[in-house]
């Protein structure tokens, strides 16, 4: 069914706004843009993106583990405090005993190594802020080896205010060296303490909602052990610590494989209408809360607001206060890549006789607008004749 919508056009009198089941879209601009036509339609998939990863194996650490270094991507550089940097190596973590360990941490036998080699009493520290924290949908892991469970020494996860969300530590607290998680919604809990040298835990965070998400814990090596539970609040960072270990190197802690991926199957339309507040049948894709002719998937990739009536701020646009040009808001390609998704212009003289090509384009700025969308800006060549373009949203 083919239909105009009025309301629209009462602040831009020269364009035509065409609707096809909300999905296929042409504006024609009059005489200010010569004739220039606009098609948009979307096919409605799934794939996956790190975010940031980083490894003790990169080539930033060939000289060592120092403040200031930014190994990986998706991280800000390491900050440790330069009186302790000494005690911040890389090194493998079979050199801590465990030597035939079952689920060696390193890659090519290198691994982020913290030791007491100068026998302080003090706290030592090293902290690394994520790009961004944490989102409904992400997972954060690293992977963490001990053999001596003397003094204490883990890691904690805290958000925006320094506040722990998330701490696994190894020490004696009183009753016997153990292995502990805190400060997360289940209390403290004692992971199993039987000792073995041979001891690696893989720990992940996944963020369920804005308020919170899973943690896990995997014990493997020797003795193979596995618990899990809640946090709340959203990560944005890390520190790693070491206070009163001996300076033995079986005493050392190592860390491997810092990740911040994206949950499988996680839908991240549902997260981004629940933001807004949406729920029941007016979250739906096809939906329409704002009754503004844009469905809520098409706010969704054109970076829309589905509770405001905001069509004009949706949609491309074509300008010509500087030549002319096409204009749209999308998803960043990292975002886009979760749906498979990928925005694609072309253009042709005539719908009957001519083909279409993407050939004409000349991209000629992108600007962030958000931390999920990007403003496109793409130079129109050659239009002193009818054009008609056509964007594409493909998601299989």
């Amino acid at each position: 069914m083919l239909y105009k919508k009025k309301t629209f056009f009462s602040r831009f009198k020269n364009i035509f706004f065409l609707i096809i089941f909300g999905f296929f879209f042409i504006i024609y601009a009059g005489k200010q843009m010569k004739k220039i036509f606009f098609i948009l339609f979307i096919i409605v998939h799934h794939s996956f993106s790190n975010t940031a990863h980083d490894q003790a194996d990169h080539s930033i650490y060939d000289d060592g583990w120092q403040h200031g270094d930014n190994g990986g991507h998706g991280f800000h550089p390491w900050i440790i405090d330069e009186v302790y940097e000494n005690n911040f190596t890389i090194a493998s973590a079979l050199t801590n005993g465990g030597f035939s360990a079952t689920n060696n941490i390193d890659t090519n036998n290198k691994s982020f190594s913290v030791n007491n080699n100068s026998s302080t009493t003090s706290y030592i520290n090293a902290w690394r802020y994520f790009e961004y924290e944490l989102e409904p949908g992400q997972i954060f892991s690293f992977s963490m080896d001990v053999n001596w469970r003397d003094g204490f020494k883990g890691i904690r996860v805290q958000d925006d205010n320094e506040q722990s969300l998330f701490r696994i530590e190894v020490g004696n607290r009183g009753d016997g060296d153990a292995t502990w998680v805190d400060d997360v919604d289940d209390g403290t809990i004692k992971i199993n303490d039987s000792y073995s040298d041979d001891t690696q835990y893989e720990i992940t965070l996944v963020q369920l909602t804005t308020s919170g998400g899973d943690w896990t814990v995997r014990r493997t090596g020797e003795i193979e052990d596995i618990d899990f539970g809640k946090y709340s609040g959203r990560p944005s960072r890390f520190q790693i610590y070491s206070l009163n270990a001996s300076s033995e190197i079986y005493a050392n802690v190592h860390f491997n494989n810092f990740d911040i991926n994206y949950l499988d199957n996680f839908d991240f339309y549902q997260s981004w209408v629940q933001d807004f507040g949406l729920t029941n049948s007016i979250s739906s894709r096809f939906s329409d809360p704002d009754a503004d002719s844009i469905n809520n998937f098409l706010e969704f990739v054109y970076g829309g607001n589905p509770t405001n009536s905001d069509a004009i701020h949706c949609l491309p646009r074509i300008i010509s206060n500087d030549g002319k040009k096409l204009v749209y808001k999308r998803l960043k390609d990292e975002m886009a890549s979760l749906y498979n998704i990928s925005y694609e212009l072309s253009e042709r003289n005539s719908l009957k006789y001519s083909d279409w090509t993407n050939s004409i384009f000349q991209n000629s700025l992108t600007n962030d607008f958000s931390r999920h969308y990007m403003i496109i800006t793409n130079n129109i060549v050659n239009t002193n004749s009818t054009k008609f373009f056509k964007l594409r949203v493909l998601e299989e």
